[in-house]
């Protein structure tokens, strides 16, 4: 190969990779930036430097452009390799315009200078694009999370219970509470990212948000360990009002002597109260329920013990009143009395079973003994 035709191919393969970094640089900043979107602050910045440099990377791809036109030329025409000659050893002229950013100008560069310049450039604007991109991201992931806090609040509160949100002066858009501060620095975060990204306002607002939402959460595990707690203890009242009622029973020979609650998870759950409020919303509200259903169980079961016993206690009754009758006793004096205030103790509203069951055995004893 001649010295002329490895500087031709030289000359196309170092067109051919400036080429390619333009449409790189080119397809990395129109995916970033787009074509007609309105950036502000440091995104706006870094999209004027990208969009500068991409056009400096055209004017050295321009370069060449015309490099190669006229290299095309001199092979084609009749005697011109002495002027392909002087052509290869020239420096090219690149001439950048206004829109690089600086006053437009001439530089002469050889093609090897043209190559590494244009490496730079698309280097640069690589930075700029990932730069950029990693920020957007950084800040997205922030609002993610902040949103995502902020939605499970108010799923377990209600909206504009949670985060004290109220609606601005007009009445019809979000105010200054968290949610629509929240709104506020979306639309900041989608303006420019990069600026967002960096140590300033937008940043503390996020972190003041968050302090809100943390402080929230722990007002709001403080209210659920107090509801668990309230829950728990009204089941130690019912299994403790229902134990005091089979004491009661069996000590009156009443019931089947039988205790329910020995088949209900009442200790596994007080125990589960006793670790510590469960992590979750759902697992909270789990418990919560599993403790009301048992202690309605327990207070079922005290409920039909109770009437158990009114009714084995009233029917003792009756049948000793008609015993008196029968033996034409049941008008006498005494028996009445104490058939009265048997009848008494045996009212719904007033029923105690000691009470009830020692009136009956009051009647009992004085039918038993025969009082004339």
């Amino acid at each position: 190969m001649t010295i002329d035709a490895r500087l031709i191919a030289e000359a196309r393969e170092s067109h051919a990779r400036v080429s390619r970094c333009l449409l790189d640089a080119r397809k990395l900043v129109d995916e970033e930036f787009g074509r007609q979107r309105s950036w502000t602050g440091a995104s706006a910045a870094a999209e004027r430097d990208a969009r500068e440099r991409l056009h400096r990377l055209g004017c050295l791809s321009l370069a060449l452009d015309a490099l190669m036109e006229r290299i095309d030329e001199r092979e084609q025409s009749p005697g011109g390799r002495p002027a392909l000659a002087r052509l290869l050893a020239e420096p090219c002229v690149v001439r950048f315009t206004a829109n690089t950013g600086e006053p437009a100008h001439d530089e002469a560069l050889t093609v090897v200078g043209i190559v590494a310049a244009a490496r730079e450039q698309s280097d640069r604007i690589g930075d700029l694009v990932a730069g950029h991109r990693s920020a957007a991201s950084s800040v997205a992931a922030r609002l993610a999370r902040l949103r995502t806090d902020f939605e499970e609040l108010a799923a377990r509160t209600g909206p504009g219970r949670a985060d004290g949100d109220r609606t601005g002066d007009d009445g019809t858009g979000p105010g200054d509470g968290p949610a629509g501060r929240l709104a506020a620095l979306q639309r900041q975060a989608a303006a420019d990212p990069l600026g967002c990204a960096r140590p300033g306002p937008w940043r503390d607002a996020v972190n003041r948000a968050a302090d809100e939402v943390a402080v929230l959460r722990r007002a709001r595990a403080a209210a659920a360990e107090q509801d668990l707690t309230a829950r728990a203890e009204r089941l130690r009242t019912a299994v403790r009002r229902w134990r005091h009622l089979v004491t009661e029973a069996t000590r009156e020979g009443l019931g089947d002597g039988t205790d329910p609650v020995v088949g209900l998870p009442v200790d596994a759950l007080l125990d589960r109260v006793g670790h510590g409020v469960p992590s979750g919303p759902d697992a909270q509200a789990v418990l919560g329920e599993e403790l009301d259903r048992t202690t309605e169980r327990v207070d079922a079961a005290r409920r039909r013990l109770r009437r158990r016993c009114h009714a084995e206690l009233g029917g003792r009754l009756e049948a000793y009143r008609q015993r008196a009758a029968d033996e034409g006793r049941a008008e006498h004096p005494e028996l009445d009395r104490h058939y009265r205030e048997a009848r008494d103790r045996l009212r719904p509203d007033g029923f105690a079973v000691t009470a009830a069951s020692r009136a009956v055995r009051a009647y009992q004893q004085a039918v038993n003994e025969g009082t004339r």
